[in-house]
């Protein structure tokens, strides 16, 4: 697969967990070419991810003059994509929080016979929910036994008195 996803791409994350600052540079992930429209970006995404209901978190846009800059991130983040022309890239990484360094660079479509590269116009950052903590089956069949159970014994005692 040399080369054939993504020819130039690569963003800075820098994690602040405990004051301690790592740094990695992602440039791989899987190539999404031809997407329905960009309002369908997260179903086509989750698409790709079976299974995987994904949160919108942010979305940094670049302009032809703006190159580079920085962001922070306060969700946790697990996936982002990264859109060039009519195609763009997905990337999994661990959830965290980020501060973002973006550099825009170039990102080739490998179908393209042209050798066409196009600017990278922005990147979303997707989360995933938070999930809830049901209430646990045993426990709420316990008290609503125990309701029964005196409501019985509540009618039981009353026939018993009269």
């Amino acid at each position: 697969m040399k080369k054939t996803i993504i020819n130039v791409i690569s963003l800075l994350f820098v994690l602040g967990f405990s004051g301690v600052a790592l740094g990695a540079t992602l440039n791989s992930g899987v190539h999404i070419s031809d997407y329905p429209s960009p309002n369908d970006w997260e179903t086509t995404v989750e698409g790709m991810l079976t299974g995987v209901d994904l949160v919108f978190i942010a979305k940094e846009e670049f302009d032809d003059d703006v190159k580079s800059g920085k962001s922070k991130l306060s969700q946790l983040v697990y996936y982002y994509t990264v859109k060039a022309g009519n195609d763009f890239a997905l990337y999994e990484i661990s959830g965290g929080l980020y501060d973002v360094s973006w550099a825009n660079e170039t990102i080739k479509n490998p179908n393209n016979t042209n050798n066409n590269l196009k600017d990278v116009s922005h990147v979303t950052f997707w989360g995933i929910p938070t999930p809830t903590n049901p209430v646990p089956i045993p426990a709420s069949v316990l008290l609503l036994g125990s309701g029964l159970i005196g409501v019985v014994g509540l009618g039981k005692k009353r026939k018993e008195s009269a």
